[in-house]
């Protein structure tokens, strides 16, 4: 999962395998999901950031944490995720080696 910014549209990275959006198109008509393969979402700088601050500063310690708070902020982070990363508008698709496909969704 990583960031993309082109001139003032910003676009968050998701890979199917480390994404639970069960009601993906991608995941829908694919059974087996190769390698870096998934999309980008169109979203705005600020939900970009709070997506950056979960994936790359909460979740990697949570291992550090009390089993209270992972709870409290894995709920947090799904209701995020459902409510502004997954219902963005897909910007593209992304080939099994993480590159954008020539061919549309």
């Amino acid at each position: 999962m990583g960031l993309i910014q082109e001139e003032e549209d910003v676009y968050v990275t998701l890979n199917c395998e480390n994404c639970d959006f069960i009601e993906c198109g991608i995941k829908l008509k694919n059974t087996i999901i190769r390698g870096k393969e998934g999309c980008t979402k169109k979203v705005s700088e600020e939900t970009a950031a709070q997506f950056y601050h979960y994936t790359e500063e909460i979740i990697p310690f949570w291992k550090l944490q009390s089993e209270k708070y992972v709870r409290e902020s894995y709920k947090e982070i799904i209701d995020f995720l459902y409510s502004e990363i997954y219902s963005a508008p897909i910007g593209q698709r992304l080939d099994p080696d993480g590159k954008v496909r020539a061919s549309g969704y």
